[in-house]
């Protein structure tokens, strides 16, 4: 039954569209998730290295190699965000999004898995008034923005006592779009117009990594090269709908390294470097790469302890980031604070993960023109294993007989032939 509700959820989830909103939305997506799984989100969104736990990180394909049985992992984020400008006017916004999917076979020295992960969604909406002489009037321009990028794909790992080695096939699609309209009030005899660009593009491309557990440490390092995603653009007016041309959007190089430290049988801490290299892009108007250091502590729980709290693993940790653009010729920071809990669910090594994320954008208000607050809570399950029914300890069994009873049956013998074996 439970399985069964898990899945209603996400099939559910899916249905919905899910964005992920930031006033800098403007200027390109702000929001990037970066493919770790839950526990990783928790933990200063490290995880690229860490090789003392089931990881179903997606950036790095090698880390697939701590699987050993069928296994799924899935995700949903919430967040909520506070926009403050120059004028010290505020706004909020909230959605949620869907940063994951995967699903992993073992066999033997293999692991095969599927994934599905929401890259970056996001929508953002504004309007203003302006007003003109007596002839127009006020006139009412609204601007919409939206971008979508999604990623699918398959990817093999195999398990070396050396090195373990990983690689993705995967399949990268999105969609970009941008409104602008005018409407007049009734009675000035002028038309409302309105005029959209919709841009659709998708492509295939491949990523790699390793990853080895040294014993006191563990280290993982991923890669994957840039790619042209390709598609067609349509444009909407009051003249109708017509087709605009080629589309295309450059996804950019990248290379992650993480390393985790085992200080003792319940402590770890992690820490991650991404490197993006958006500014080879030409996707917005400033791009500029990007980097990301990550770093993370944790407890991993004792599931035996009689101290309850102790059971539960948990973990903090701290990232930073730049945008990958500019604002006002200035660059947009990232600064933000991580938290996660583990829950664990009845079957063995399955748990209800819990993450949250506080963050600040563009502090420096008075270069870029807005500062933004916000958080994202993250709650994922994982460790499902479909394909192994579970014993049913509930059904009636035999109990096995006590010796005295036995030799109560047997006339004085513990078993059948027991008196032989003696006398031999």
């Amino acid at each position: 039954m439970i399985k069964k509700i898990i899945l209603i959820t996400i099939i559910i989830i899916v249905s919905y569209k899910v964005n992920a909103l930031s006033v800098f939305s403007f200027y390109g997506p702000a929001e990037m998730l970066y493919q770790r799984d839950a526990y990783g989100e928790g933990m200063g969104g490290t995880g690229t290295g860490d090789m003392y736990r089931v990881n179903t990180n997606l950036i790095n394909p090698a880390l697939s190699a701590t699987i050993n049985r069928v296994y799924f992992s899935t995700a949903m984020t919430i967040s909520n965000n506070y926009y403050t400008d120059v004028n010290e006017k505020e706004n909020a916004d909230s959605k949620f999004s869907l940063p994951y999917f995967t699903l992993v076979f073992p066999y033997k020295q293999n692991r095969f898995g599927f994934h599905y992960t929401n890259l970056c969604s996001t929508e953002l909406k504004a309007s203003r008034v302006t007003t003109f002489d007596e002839t127009i009037g006020d006139v009412n321009s609204k601007e919409d923005v939206a971008f979508s990028l999604y990623r699918a794909g398959l990817f093999w790992t195999n398990r070396n006592v050396n090195l373990n080695f990983g690689v993705g096939v995967n399949y990268l699609f999105g969609s970009s779009s941008r409104s602008s309209s005018q409407s007049f009030l009734p009675g000035k005899d002028l038309t409302d117009s309105k005029i959209t660009q919709d841009n659709r593009f998708q492509s295939p491309f491949f990523n790699i990594g390793v990853a080895k557990n040294m014993g006191n440490f563990s280290f993982g390092l991923a890669a994957s090269y840039p790619m042209e995603l390709n598609g067609d653009k349509t444009i909407t007016s009051n003249a109708g709908k017509q087709e605009g041309g080629d589309s295309n959007f450059d996804y950019p190089a990248t290379a992650n390294m993480g390393v985790t430290f085992k200080l003792t049988d319940h402590f770890f801490l992690s820490t991650d470097l991404d490197y993006e290299m958006w500014g080879a892009t030409d996707n917005f108007d400033h791009s500029i790469d990007v980097t990301r250091i990550g770093a993370g502590l944790s407890w991993a729980g004792i599931p035996l302890s009689k101290k309850f709290l102790a059971i539960f693993p948990c973990r903090v940790g701290v990232s930073y980031r730049n945008l990958p653009f500019k604002v006002n010729d200035s660059v947009v920071h990232e600064m933000a604070y991580h938290f996660g809990v583990s829950l664990p669910l009845r079957q063995y090594d399955s748990y209800m993960e819990v993450a949250s994320k506080f963050y600040n954008r563009g502090n420096f208000i008075t270069e870029t023109g807005f500062s933004e607050n916000g958080f994202l809570i993250t709650v994922g399950l994982h460790g499902f294993d479909f394909f192994r029914r579970p014993p049913n300890r509930k059904m009636p069994r035999d109990i096995p007989k006590s010796f005295e009873e036995r030799s109560a049956e047997t006339g004085g013998r513990g078993s059948e032939g027991g008196g032989r074996r003696h006398e031999e």
